[in-house]
């Protein structure tokens, strides 16, 4: 960690003493953000490796340049610190910092579309990173012009060379237009906001417009999964033993078919996603849920680490209590960790709280042990499935279930957009099931929770009995000096023919 004041380290001061200028240690910058140990950090391909070090690299670049623009500053507040170095490390700190912040999944994201950006700027003969301390000699309109038909050539680029999933044709312009928002995102940490994205958006749109006409609407719809939802996991939960399920056959007393149920019933019921459910290839996180992110309410009292037989005997009216890890929406668990889930007990196949309770109990793990063990491990060594491990067995175990059914419609992420289905089916608001799904945008309810058939229907059929009578102040009858001339017209004519 940094330490400002070598002082600090000396005892304490009397109230209104101060070191003295020769007491201040400079400030070391270089030790706040220095890259994780190898055992913390995402594991990557070579090629991988590659593309994240061709990002990387502009950091230090940019760092240098600009430590070289402060130390050219001649105003009356320029920094001039001791430590020639100084500079440049605080630079590098702050760039470092930006670029620790975003998640795994983004900054993989932002590495594809700054190996691209590169490589469209070489085409172009410019420098990728949009940033310069150098005054200039253009005016403002010229570098927005400039920038936006940058940035317009590089969608229209990936348009006509960027590949679609399973490389089989041109991608959306939805995501050519995510890997412009990412270039935009990396400038942004850069400490460079690029706002000529209108410009751009009108390309976007024409393309959009092109692409609709040539393959049609359904070419641009988002592929979504289908929900799981209770009744659908209770079949899955029925199979037979002896069902083989790909390499597997399926033993339900066995520690790895108990973990597998309690994951998939505890993510319906809790909303998860598959990367709080089951760690990544780096192993535990914050983000990920571990054997010490469960504690019991049983009996009415909470209890951290229930006997055998408190887990034997649960009855309705007990919980299994959750504590929610970090993740995408809440990345620093300032916002959903502090708000417990709690899984309510019944005596019935797919409840959470019950699959949970025999997984404690089959698969046992020593208290000291708990917060590095994975939640769903399914030995006592604390050995748990794997990301795509757990998709292919679902994916079996559907095809097992469900066999005149296409099961790619489903995925681990069914279990979380079933939780949310089934919650609006059940009559919860919008608010509500943003709150116990743990999103942090109502968007995101809107896209999730969906209407099904019967519920569909049932509010069309309510719609058709309805009488409305309802209308704009403009539609009705008006009270205005035509109607009265009009109603005294008559009375008029048949006076002044009296007066003849």
């Amino acid at each position: 960690m940094i330490h400002f004041l070598a002082a600090s380290r000396q005892g304490p001061r009397k109230r209104g003493e101060f070191p003295s200028p020769v007491a201040v240690k400079a400030p070391r910058y270089d030790d706040w953000f220095a890259p994780p140990p190898s055992s913390a950090r995402p594991r990557l391909t070579p090629y991988a490796q590659r593309r994240r070090d061709l990002r990387l690299n502009c950091i230090h670049d940019h760092a240098a340049h600009l430590a070289s623009a402060l130390e050219r500053d001649c105003s009356p507040l320029a920094l001039r610190p001791q430590d020639p170095g100084a500079l440049r490390q605080l630079c590098l700190a702050t760039l470092q910092a930006a670029e620790s912040a975003p998640a795994h999944s983004t900054s993989k994201a932002d590495d594809l579309a700054w190996e691209r950006w590169c490589a469209y700027c070489d085409s172009m003969g410019t420098p990728p990173l949009r940033v310069s301390s150098e005054p200039s000699n253009t005016s403002g309109a010229a570098t927005t012009e400039r920038e936006t038909a940058l940035l317009c050539g590089f969608l229209l680029y990936l348009a006509d060379t960027m590949p679609g999933r399973g490389c089989s044709s041109n991608a959306k312009p939805q995501s050519n237009f995510q890997m412009v928002l990412a270039v935009r995102r990396i400038h942004e940490r850069m400490g460079a906001r690029m706002e000529v994205l209108q410009g751009v958006r009108r390309v976007y749109d024409s393309l959009l417009k092109h692409f609709v006409a040539t393959k049609g609407p359904a070419a641009v719809a988002p592929s979504r999964k289908e929900p799981l939802d209770g009744p659908r996991l209770e079949r899955i939960f029925s199979l037979p033993e002896g069902t083989t399920l790909g390499v597997k056959t399926l033993r339900w007393s066995d520690g790895f078919w108990i973990a597998w149920r309690a994951l998939l019933s505890c993510g319906f019921a809790a909303a998860f996603r598959k990367a709080e459910l089951l760690p990544a290839q780096h192993g535990i996180s914050s983000a990920v849920l571990t054997r010490a992110s469960v504690s019991w309410i049983v009996a009415g009292v909470s209890v951290a680490n229930p006997t055998r037989a408190q887990l034997e005997n649960l009855v309705q009216g007990d919980y299994c209590v959750i504590v929610p890890p970090t993740s995408k929406a809440d990345p620093f668990g300032l916002i959903y960790t502090t708000k417990p889930i709690y899984l309510p007990f019944a005596n019935k196949l797919g409840n959470a709280a019950r699959s949970m309770a025999t997984l404690f109990l089959e698969v046992p793990i020593p208290i000291a042990n708990r917060a590095a063990v994975p939640l769903f491990c399914f030995d006592t060594e604390g050995t748990t499935m794997g990301h795509s491990e757990a998709s292919h067995v679902l994916q079996h175990a559907l095809k097992a279930a469900f066999p005149l059914e296409d099961s790619t419609r489903w995925s681990m992420h069914s279990l979380r957009i079933g939780a949310a289905t089934a919650l609006l089916k059940a009559g919860a608001s919008m608010e509500m099931i943003q709150a116990l799904c743990r999103w942090r945008s109502p968007k995101s309810v809107g896209i999730y929770a969906r209407l099904g058939a019967s519920d569909y229907g049932n509010w069309l059929n309510e719609a058709q009995r309805q009488h409305t009578d309802a209308s704009t102040t403009r539609n009705l009858p008006r009270l205005d000096y035509d109607g009265i001339i009009a109603t005294l017209a008559g009375p008029m004519a048949a006076w002044d023919d009296q007066r003849q």
